[in-house]
């Protein structure tokens, strides 16, 4: 069934009619791509039931009509129990043609000869496609998930005996990022250069040149190709030379992986092999978009200036108000986009958008987000990553918050993003609400050596910034400590 904006808003009076995917910020114009996937050509391609793809976004908290979402869940457990690859091959066929396609689109258009608003429409709807299958991995991952916990119950195994089996079979443009990085600082510091990364960048190249030419010419082409580093949803800092320096100096050494792998039961392994194939796809569409709204920052910029705004105030605008202003349309005033920078909610459908601030978005936000005992001291998720960690609490809903984490401190995030990782590397350890032993989170941790909890579901909202806790990540268990 279709529905218009102020009928999907009356659903939000019900939460029945709502599955919570879980929070992460971002600006209105990143949250509008993830709206009516279910409309999209790519979700007729991958061959799932059909789906409106309707999304309810509320102050960074993510929502989905339940029964869409349970039905993909379904067919995916089905799947899983039968071992039946169909589905899951299918959705990597399609992924894997929907971000190249992206990727090929954003990387023509700073040299597309088409009108700017020519190019940010085309930009616009490529982005709506790829949000499609990244959105459409997380229930899939949810059925999928949900039969491997039951076939590990009954196999005896434990969440730690198999962490060594979630090793990254391809690498994502950020892992290339950190294992090129790695490759600079074990260069550097073998060549007797460290001292360098404390020298101006333009002069430590320059230096470096004189006798490691081939590695100065590396560093300055590594820099071009992961200018993108450190951006997400619209928003971030790009890669430096300044950055990529403090990343070789701050560089940890290397984790010593696990080899010897317990031999499996064939569905157990089946089944790992899924998830770290999803795994991949999830990471990559991510990347992927964080490319394209890169890469498209020329063109908003020029947009921004049409419409007399800067960068930092048009990501707070839509899609469809960006391309409406460019043709004349009446765009939100200067104070209307400081409330969305505020909080917002966002309801997209085929026909029309609406964006929600002030008492009515707070009311949709105590309606919705389920509510949680804040005196809990205990609590329980995945093991990401092995360790064990005592520290000081750093909760936060953003990157650029978590800039202010200091060293040691554990990061306790409802889910990290590509432009985290900075971040991360500073982290005692890592708790969050959403995600599993494939998730973002996991992955990097694992790649740090950083005792990483997944999946708490309840971290950011019993934890408190400063609160002393204890994150046991050998059996995914977090407690606060009275100080």
């Amino acid at each position: 069934m279709n529905y218009n904006s102020g009928q999907i808003l009356e659903l939000a009076n019900n939460k029945l009619n709502w599955h919570h995917w879980g929070k992460w910020t971002q600006p209105t114009l990143s949250a509008a791509t993830w709206s009516i996937w279910g409309k999209h050509a790519s979700y007729s391609e991958l061959g799932a039931p059909q789906a409106t793809g309707y999304v309810l976004l509320a102050d960074g908290h993510h929502f989905t009509l339940k029964n869409e979402y349970d039905f993909i869940v379904n067919l995916a457990k089905k799947a899983a129990e039968s071992m039946d690859s169909d589905l899951f091959d299918k959705f990597a066929v399609v992924a894997e043609k929907i971000t190249r396609r992206h990727l090929e689109l954003s990387y023509s258009l700073k040299s597309s000869p088409l009108p700017l608003k020519n190019i940010l429409s085309s930009f616009f709807d490529s982005a709506n496609e790829l949000a499609t299958p990244w959105q459409y991995l997380f229930p899939l991952t949810a059925g999928l998930d949900k039969v491997f916990h039951r076939e590990l119950e009954k196999s005896g195994f434990n969440q730690i005996d198999l962490v060594s089996h979630y090793e990254p079979k391809k690498l994502t443009p950020l892992m290339v990022q950190e294992r090129e990085a790695r490759e600079f600082a074990d260069y550097i510091k073998d060549s007797g250069l460290m001292h360098l990364m404390d020298e101006k960048p333009e002069e430590a190249i320059e230096l470096i040149s004189k006798s490691h030419a081939e590695m100065a010419r590396r560093i300055l082409a590594h820099i071009e190709e992961f200018e993108w580093v450190g951006t997400h949803h619209c928003w971030g800092d790009p890669l430096s030379a300044v950055r990529l320096f403090s990343q070789i100096k701050e560089m940890p050494q290397a984790v010593k992986k696990e080899h010897k792998q317990k031999e499996l039961p064939k569905k157990l392994e089946w089944l790992i092999n899924w998830q770290n194939e999803i795994a991949y796809w999830r990471q990559y569409c991510a990347e992927s978009s964080d490319i394209g709204f890169f890469a498209a920052r020329s063109a908003l910029n020029k947009a921004a200036k049409q419409l007399e705004l800067s960068y930092e105030e048009i990501i707070w605008l839509s899609d469809r108000e960006i391309l409406g202003g460019l043709q004349g349309g009446k765009i939100p005033s200067k104070a209307q986009i400081k409330d969305r920078e505020k909080a917002f909610g966002y309801i997209k459908t085929e026909t029309d958008e609406l964006i929600i601030t002030g008492d009515a978005l707070q009311r949709i936000v105590h309606n919705l987000v389920p509510k949680t005992d804040a005196s809990i001291r205990q609590f329980s998720g995945a093991i990401g990553s092995k360790g064990f960690a005592v520290g000081t609490a750093f909760v936060c809903f953003t990157p650029q918050e978590a800039i202010a984490m200091k060293k040691g401190e554990i990061l306790v995030v409802p889910q990290t993003t590509p432009d985290y990782v900075v971040v991360m590397k500073k982290a005692g350890a890592i708790i969050t609400d959403e995600g599993g032993i494939t998730c973002h989170a996991a992955i990097i941790s694992r790649e740090l050596g950083i005792p990483c909890v997944v999946g708490t579901k309840i971290g950011t909202r019993v934890i408190k910034t400063g609160d002393l806790i204890e994150v046991d990540a050998n059996k995914g268990i977090v407690r606060k400590l009275k100080k």
